[in-house]
């Protein structure tokens, strides 16, 4: 910065777009164009301190396993004014579903610690009873390709990803039953991207891995889909659990209310389809084509 000259960053914080100032300036890694979830912003999306969810919040975890691009688990949950918080991740690489299992485990029981700290500070008290909180999320859910046959030596020799992961976490006193994450990869895109435009979507600082992979990850011009060979699992279970809590958080369609006029309007155009229907048959087509039909026979 002393090589450079007086005013010069202050000017290109000015003239630049956030995402061009942390590249051009600051020397960060995110892609410029062609990100998959094109609406993320850091300053917007990010939030200063880690939000600490309450007990009662829904709860989410999507897990994706893959030896080379890496063991993702991505924790989730749904606020009281509906947005969706990422409040935590557990991401290595190079390491067999129980130790992934056992890292997701120890995230859990800080969670269980921190939720109960935080409260008590706050004057809330839960009435736990000397006991922590589990904040073992509700929903489990895991990438579809999980479901095939592990490579590994079991006594079982169906035994998928899927079956290794309960069984860890059922050796951690955790009976857990994971479920298919909706891998509409195009659609998954749209929602992510649609939560982000309205602020939906909330993430801890501490999910440093998915910051980074959803802030790199790029499209694959020719399918639109994103580009294979990116170390994106984190990326991917994001996706994987903005599409399946969409409906959550996505406004609802307000229904419209009809006037006393159009109510009239209604009755008066059924019944004059009725009338019709008697006079011509079955109404297969409009009342003008039903008029030209008969000019036609009487000519």
């Amino acid at each position: 910065e002393r090589h450079l000259p007086p005013g010069y960053i202050d000017r290109a914080r000015r003239n630049l777009t956030p995402r061009k100032f942390r590249i051009f300036i600051m020397g960060s890694w995110e892609a410029l164009d062609g990100l998959c979830f094109s609406e993320f912003e850091q300053e917007l999306h990010v939030l200063k301190e880690n939000k600490i969810p309450h007990p009662k919040w829904p709860r989410f975890l999507c897990v994706d396993y893959g030896r080379t691009a890496g063991n993702a688990a991505l924790f989730m949950a749904l606020t009281p004014d509906r947005k969706l918080l990422f409040y935590d991740e557990f991401y290595c690489e190079d390491a067999i579903a129980e130790e992934h299992v056992e890292g997701i485990v120890q995230r859990v029981k800080t969670h269980d610690v921190e939720v109960l700290e935080y409260h008590i500070k706050q004057g809330m008290n839960f009435n736990y009873s000397g006991r922590l909180p589990d904040m073992m999320p509700d929903t489990i859910s895991h990438d579809p390709a999980m479901n095939r046959k592990a490579d590994t030596k079991t006594g079982n020799p169906d035994a998928t990803v899927v079956t290794l992961y309960e069984e860890a976490f059922a050796a951690h006193g955790y009976e857990v039953v994971m479920t298919p994450a909706n891998n509409d990869v195009l659609a998954s895109i749209d929602r992510a991207n649609y939560c982000f435009k309205h602020r939906l979507i909330e993430v801890n600082p501490r999910c440093r891995n998915t910051i980074a992979q959803i802030s790199t990850t790029v499209t694959d011009p020719q399918t639109g889909k994103p580009k294979t060979g990116q170390k994106d699992h984190c990326f991917d279970t994001m996706r994987y659990l903005t599409l399946d809590a969409f409906d959550l958080v996505s406004p609802e369609v307000p229904v419209k209310k009809t006037t006393l006029v159009e109510q009239i309007a209604e009755r008066w155009r059924v019944q004059q389809t009725s009338r019709d229907d008697a006079l011509f048959g079955e109404r297969n087509f409009s009342v003008g084509a039903q008029y030209d039909t008969l000019l036609d026979a009487a000519s």
